[in-house]
Parts: C-alpha cells; structure tokens; sequence
C-alpha cells in the first residue's frame, strides 16, 4: 500500500471507494462509513486492541492523504463503546501529527457521557488541536449532535 497517496492494493483511491451504502470493516471491533451523502466519514471504533487501533489509525491516514483539498474533510471517530487508552492517545497523536497541513476541516469525536470524558475533552482540544491548527475538534455524547456541527461547517457561511 502507499501510504503517500492513499491508494489501496487494487490502486483505487480510498477517497474513490467511498459509499452511502455499505458499512465496511476496517478490521474486527473497526468500522467505516459515510454520512451527508459521502462527505462525513464516521469511523466506529468498539475495541482498544492494538491491532484494531492500529488498523484504524491506517485507514484514517490513508483517507486523509487521499481526499480532496478542495473539499472541506469531516469525521467523525464514534469511541463510545472503547476507550481513550494511553495507546490509543498516542496513536491518535502521531496520525494527527501526520495529517497534511493543507487539509482543512472539522472532526468530531464520540464519548460516552461520563466524569472522565470531560478529560478526554480537554486532550482533543488542546493537544491536538494545538498540533494541528487547520482541523477543527470537538467531543460529543451523541453522533447527532457531531453531524449537525460537521454539517454547519460545510454550510455556506450567512
């Protein structure tokens, strides 16, 4: 696979392979699919396997590469039924470290509602927000509450 252009083994884009209508797995416990018509993309994330993290960690990376600069870039990252794990935080550092500094957009990610969140807020929004200037983060209870902020950033301004 190269990593650089996003290209799969069948020499698809990961952007070109996109689908309203299917949810595809990245690896057991890792999910992928699109929003909004294909233009959020909504990872689930239900395991705190190193492998999984991994896998995901990958696929993100070779979908950032891949998509459009003239398209805003919007995810969402559901971890509502894992964890935030030290693994995990580092992963995610290091992908978002990674991220092309000309992609531009938002990306949403989803907890459930408890004390500690509210720390995991915090990371999302200092570290790696302090890392990558060019995406905009927010934490979220409800994936409903994530698209409609992801929607309002693709909307025309008024």
């Amino acid at each position: 696979m190269d990593l650089k252009e996003g290209r799969t083994d069948k020499g698809l884009l990961t952007w070109d392979k996109r689908s309203s209508q299917q949810i595809e797995q990245i690896c057991p416990g890792v999910t992928r699919m699109w929003l909004h018509k294909g233009q959020i993309v909504c990872y689930s994330v239900t395991t705190v396997a190193r492998p999984a993290v991994d896998a995901w960690m990958q696929a993100t990376h070779d979908l950032i590469h891949a998509w459009p600069r003239e398209q805003i870039y919007l995810s969402v990252h559901d971890i509502s039924e894992a964890t935030l794990t030290p693994y995990i935080r580092n992963r995610t550092s290091i992908t978002n470290k990674l991220m092309p500094k000309d992609l531009k957009g938002r990306s949403a990610v989803i907890v459930p509602r408890t004390f500690i969140n509210q720390m995991i807020r915090l990371f999302v929004a200092n570290e790696l927000g302090r890392q990558n200037k060019s995406i905009q983060r927010d934490v979220f209870f409800r994936v409903e509450e994530a698209v409609e902020w992801l929607v309002r950033g693709i909307e025309p301004r008024k």
